[in-house]
């Protein structure tokens, strides 16, 4: 694809919260074509040397499970009571856990890895960082079919509150954008902050019921566990594909309207920041 005008980012540094939302779906738009090129072509890298290619998609989250049931056969491990079988309960976890954690991690290092990139694009930087999000949407797809085996597998169906289920992940989706936004400015500025950041929200996953039950854990533990926002944002996801009933709580309606907030911040602050960052790559 050729531009017949080399794109600048020195008139975006001014841009209010509103017109940061609209230049970001003006990007997609226009560059939708871009996006969906740059995702195969990425995806195709990703796999063209691997052995088993593709279907390494499928290995790591049983890899994932496999080791929470040898911790919790092995009695190291108490998951408590998860009222499904626990291989249900970690499959379903962990999908939406790598569905929010692997795109933030993917985006924050995006700059720093793809500098060159960066640098020379003729088009808005947000394009790069959108077809991150296009590419990681279409490697998740895998793993949630994987969800699905395992649940017909062990006999538990799904009801029509499934069809929810994409829709209880966007609040995810646009956590782990935003949070991946933010931190690949970091990583340029302050490389060190932004690795302990990330590896802060890698320990996130064991404040995070993914293979626990809520409430199992207690005293301080508890308590964290309690008042992390995953939790809820990663529950409902998961209600939406077990048995039972389900509702849409106040904390979860709450937590998905400051996530969009925040996720305007992100936008607003890159588009604010991109200047400055290219300079900085360039020195």
């Amino acid at each position: 694809m050729k531009f017949q005008k080399k794109y600048s980012a020195g008139s975006k540094e001014q841009l209010g919260f509103l017109a940061a939302v609209q230049t970001f779906f003006s990007d997609i738009i226009t560059y939708r074509s871009l996006i969906w090129e740059m995702s195969k072509m990425e995806l195709k890298a990703q796999y063209k040397n691997s052995f088993i290619g593709v279907a390494w998609l499928f290995f790591m989250p049983l890899i994932n499970v496999a080791i929470w049931l040898l911790l919790n056969n092995g009695g190291i491990f108490n998951p408590g009571n998860t009222e499904v079988p626990f291989a249900v309960y970690v499959i379903t976890g962990s999908t939406c856990w790598i569905f929010f954690f692997a795109l933030q991690d993917s985006l924050s290092k995006s700059i720093v890895h793809g500098s060159h990139q960066f640098l020379l694009s003729e088009f808005p930087r947000m394009v790069i960082m959108c077809q991150k999000v296009a590419t990681h949407l279409v490697t998740m797809i895998l793993p949630v079919v994987l969800c699905f085996i395992v649940l017909f597998l062990f006999g538990i169906p799904l009801t029509a509150k499934a069809l929810l289920f994409p829709l209880t992940l966007v609040p995810l989706l646009l956590l782990g954008f935003a949070l991946g936004l933010l931190l690949s400015l970091l990583e340029v500025v302050a490389i060190d902050l932004a690795k302990a950041l990330n590896r802060l929200l890698a320990a996130l996953l064991f404040l995070t019921p993914v293979a626990f039950a809520p409430d199992r854990p207690a005293g301080i533990l508890g308590v964290l566990v309690k008042y992390n926002p995953l939790t809820c944002l990663i529950s409902v996801p998961r209600q939406m594909l077990l048995p039972g009933a389900f509702t849409l709580s106040n904390v979860y309606l709450v937590e998905a309207g400051v996530v969009l907030l925040f996720f305007i911040f992100s936008l607003r602050t890159f588009y604010a920041a991109e200047t400055k960052i290219m300079e900085r790559l360039s020195v």
